[in-house]
């Protein structure tokens, strides 16, 4: 067995995501991922349609269409590359495998040197002082990023988000601690505010629990009709 045996699951996107979908899809996704967890690179492989079937244990047409409408959905990336062969990646696998190898690499070297106390660190401290930096500023700073991406939610789609909601603040902070900015944010704010805030069956849509989750990245990818404002 190898050093890492497992991937990270979060049941939240995974429900979010594969709802509204056969069982049949989640169960093909899921035997997916595993292959995609010991493929290299790590989340994503090319394989033969072929392979692809005996990996879902259906026919080469069945295969095919589950494929599509994991790629069609947004629950995976990735494309036919001829007749017979289909890259699938995991967007989330890949992810998560490159902040693990920054941090492993982070460790060998003995952390981040911008965050190593100097030798005279203490010179002014007393025994009653933390001299490791706070987790207040950076709780701080996330409920900085979660109202500003909130207050530009509400502006341009006219509603009224509570940025102190729960599943609200876990989205975006889950966004955020992934790499994405506040920008990135904003950018599918206009995307989707531009696409569906004038259609009466996607405007519900237009909230946090569907705009920075699972799709997020799908979403950041899409480019509006128009340029966006500057806010």
């Amino acid at each position: 067995m190898g050093k890492n045996p497992a991937f990270q699951f979060y049941p939240s996107d995974w429900t979010r995501d594969l709802d509204d979908l056969d069982i049949q899809i989640e169960g093909a996704w899921i035997r997916v991922l595993c292959r995609l967890w010991w493929a290299s690179p790590k989340g994503q492989a090319t394989k033969s349609l072929k392979e692809w079937s005996r990996i879902l244990r259906k026919t080469e047409r069945k295969t095919n269409e589950i494929l599509k409408i994991l790629i069609e959905k947004g629950i995976a990336d990735g494309s036919v590359l001829d007749n017979q062969n289909v890259t699938i990646i995991s967007r989330r696998m890949v992810r998560d495998y490159q902040i693990s190898q920054i941090r492993r690499d982070a460790g060998r070297k003995g952390g981040n040197p911008a965050l190593k106390k100097p030798e005279t660190f203490l010179d002014n401290q007393n025994d009653n002082q933390n001299p490791t930096p706070s987790s207040s500023s950076s709780k701080e700073n996330i409920l900085s990023s979660v109202q500003e991406v909130i207050d530009y939610l509400n502006a341009k789609s006219g509603k009224k988000f509570n940025p102190k909601t729960k599943s609200t603040m876990g989205h975006i902070n889950a966004r955020l601690s992934e790499g994405f900015t506040v920008d990135d944010f904003k950018h599918v704010i206009n995307v989707k505010c531009e696409q569906w805030l004038k259609d009466p069956s996607m405007n519900k849509f237009i909230r946090p629990d569907t705009l920075f989750a699972g799709k997020f990245e799908a979403y950041r990818n899409e480019q509006p009709i128009t340029k966006a404002p500057s806010w």
